[in-house]
């Protein structure tokens, strides 16, 4: 069985071509044509008895059975010895033809294949290599040392590496080199030990690559996710991912370090009039200014648009307050050359420490922003240091935290109406007025006054949005519910400053009429003295525009200007309201009373009607009404409640409501 299997697998892949044309073979027929011969010729010598003819032709039985067993173990024999002979050629021909397959492959292949010396020197390189090393042939550089050809700073780890390759291990490492023409480049080299017949390592075998471009290529991509493109400071990315590293040093050592906060006045001013190119040019060379004024271990950011960021670890921050300084004045004194003309520049800087005590990186710059407000909002070009715990800095911070809740809660409709009642004083004239009032309401259904809110509104720029909310949702529930429509005659909303002065909020409304034409004529808007006085302009304008589709306006906090009389003259409002002010002491103050009487003596005189606010009891409700002011307003005739109270109480009584809500 064993030698049915070994010539089995010896006459695989062997055709009978192969057989016969073998030498082997051929020699071993060539044998048993000589055996044939010099058997009958030995026979007639030794025998004498018959002739070399005679035997070879006429045999004796026994003769020929000797002759053919013979034949048959010369023919196995010889057979087994072809086969063999033929595997082995060809065994040796498939060997050879890999070896040079494998040698064109090293030879012509992408990457860089070399063996090494335990000492270092190269023993083959092929030509991928030669021309990562720069050289012109293996002849230049066999047998020199490898290690002259790595980068000072990395040829100990490379001579370590290749004494763990020694060692049997496998292992993949990046270093750069110095190539012969003197270019640095970096490359990847994964290694393996070579070992001889008894096991021992002989060389250390490597393949190597050139990664220097998508090593530079990575440089690039980390510099540009980490950098401002226009400045070449770090973006508000870096800044942050520095700045919480700062915090974990803070908390580790107990050290104190500063965040600058900073904004350019004017740059705005210079963008829009004299292009982008300009403000790029101009915010370059802000970046330059305050590279020059800091340490040179200083951080700098810019974190967007005219904002830029400092972050001066181990400072102190009466340091980094001295420093804002003298940055404040260098951009002071900084003049902007563009297009034959030279403008100012200016920086408003907010400073805010860093200590162990402080635990996210967003409320830094939060706490760094509000003080940058703070100088800006103290007339600008100014710095100011916000301590811990500052008591007007977390007045800011709330204000700051209102604003995300202010544009969450109108998205979400946390904002209600609430309805104060107007009462009037004119028993043959009782007409029915509310004011309707902004309120929010918490997550856990507490309602908050708009004291909470409005100064952030005011103070962010987003009062307009607010006023669009009570605007629209006053007429949507009017138009929804006809009996409130009907029995109410006139619905009082406050418009802010800001509100007066914006033309697009202007088209807002009367669109907002133009769906609700019905009820322009139940709108009373009431704008402050300040603001209306502010913007007079645009505020006659406002106020003939909407008049002219129906709609009333109030003077409220009437008599706390300068010149009141003087603009009211001018003003084609319906109402005055007199500041509470005046109205809350007029029982026993008489210049409090001498003013309400002359504010609504003129009033009336111009053909306004008068509203008292801060009626907080009867007594003063009856002195109004000697005075002859038209309608009272207050805590005495009425607190503030939900309008849907509102709406469900008239239902109710059918009549205006006398009981003082809670």
């Amino acid at each position: 069985m064993e030698l049915s299997n070994t010539i089995s697998q010896l006459l695989t892949g062997i055709s009978p071509r192969d057989v016969i044309n073998s030498r082997p073979f051929q020699i071993t027929i060539l044998f048993i044509l000589l055996f044939w011969l010099a058997d009958p010729a030995i026979d007639s010598i030794i025998l004498q008895e018959h002739s070399f003819t005679q035997q070879l032709l006429n045999p004796e039985p026994m003769e020929v059975y000797f002759r053919a067993s013979m034949t048959l173990l010369i023919v196995f024999i010889g057979l087994i010895s072809t086969l063999t002979m033929i595997r082995i050629a060809k065994q040796q021909q498939a060997l050879t033809l890999e070896r040079e397959k494998l040698r064109q492959v090293i030879h012509y292949g992408p990457e860089c294949v070399k063996t090494i010396t335990r000492e270092g020197s190269l023993l083959e390189m092929n030509p991928a290599g030669l021309k990562i090393i720069d050289a012109d042939s293996i002849d230049q550089v066999r047998g020199e040392s490898v290690y002259d050809l790595i980068a000072p700073e990395h040829r100990q780890l490379f001579i370590d590496f290749n004494q763990r390759i020694f060692a049997g291990a496998t292992e993949l490492i990046e270093y750069d080199i110095i190539s012969l023409k003197g270019t640095r480049k970096s490359v990847e080299s994964h290694a393996v030990p070579l070992h001889d017949s008894k096991g021992l390592v002989t060389a250390h075998l490597a393949m190597t690559r050139d990664v220097t471009q998508s090593r530079q290529q990575e440089k690039k991509l980390s510099y540009q996710a980490s950098h401002d493109m226009l400045t070449g400071l770090i973006n508000r990315h870096e800044f942050e991912r520095r700045l919480e590293n700062t915090l974990t040093l803070a908390a580790t050592d107990q050290s104190t370090h500063a965040v600058l906060f900073i904004d350019l006045d004017q740059f705005k001013i210079i963008n829009d009039t004299c292009g982008h190119i300009a403000g790029d040019q101009l915010l370059l060379q802000a970046g330059t200014i305050m590279r020059e004024q800091v340490r040179q271990q200083d951080c700098v950011a810019r974190l967007g648009g005219d904002e830029f960021a400092i972050l001066m670890q181990y400072c102190s921050l009466d340091d980094a307050g001295n420093i804002a300084n003298k940055l404040r004045i260098a951009i002071d004194e900084f003049i902007f050359p563009w297009d034959n003309r030279q403008f100012k520049l200016t920086a408003s800087i907010g400073v805010v420490g860093v200590d162990n005590t402080d635990s996210c990186a967003s409320d830094i710059l939060r706490d760094a922003d509000t003080a940058c407000y703070f100088a800006k909002d103290m007339g600008r070009n100014r710095v100011q240091v916000n301590q811990k715990n500052d008591e007007t800095s977390a007045r800011h911070q709330s204000e700051m935290r209102w604003v995300s809740k202010i544009h969450a809660g109108i998205e979400e409709k946390r904002f209600i109406l609430f309805a104060q009642v107007i009462e009037s004083l004119d028993s043959l004239c009782p007409a029915k007025h509310v004011e309707l009032l902004l309120r929010y309401r918490n997550n856990d259904g507490s309602i908050l006054p708009p004291g909470a809110f409005l100064p952030a509104a005011e103070r962010y720029g987003i009062s307009p949005k607010l006023d669009r909310y009570v605007i629209s949702t006053a007429l949507n529930l009017l138009n929804n519910n006809p009996s409130l429509f009907n029995t109410i005659d006139v619905f009082c909303i406050n418009l802010s400053g800001l509100s007066l002065s914006d033309d697009d909020f202007l088209r807002f409304v009367i669109q907002q009429f133009d769906s609700y034409p019905s009820l322009s004529g139940k709108i009373c808007f009431e704008i402050t003295e300040t603001a209306a006085i502010s913007n007079m302009k645009k505020a006659e304008r406002f106020i003939d525009e909407l008049k002219s589709m129906g709609c009333h306006f109030a003077l409220d906090d009437f008599g706390s200007g300068l010149s009141s009389f003087g603009y009211l003259k001018n003003l084609p409002v319906d109402y005055v309201k007199i500041d509470g002010s005046f109205v809350r002491n007029i029982i026993n103050d008489p210049i409090d009373l001498a003013m309400v009487r002359s504010i609504n003596d003129i009033g009336h005189l111009m053909g306004k009607k008068t509203i008292a606010e801060f009626v907080e009891n009867d007594a003063i409700k009856q002195q109004l009404q000697q005075l002859g002011v038209d309608y009272v307003q207050g805590y005495g005739i009425g607190k503030p409640y939900p309008l849907q109270e509102l709406l469900d109480d008239f239902l109710k009584r059918q009549a205006m409501p006398s009981r003082i809500m809670a």
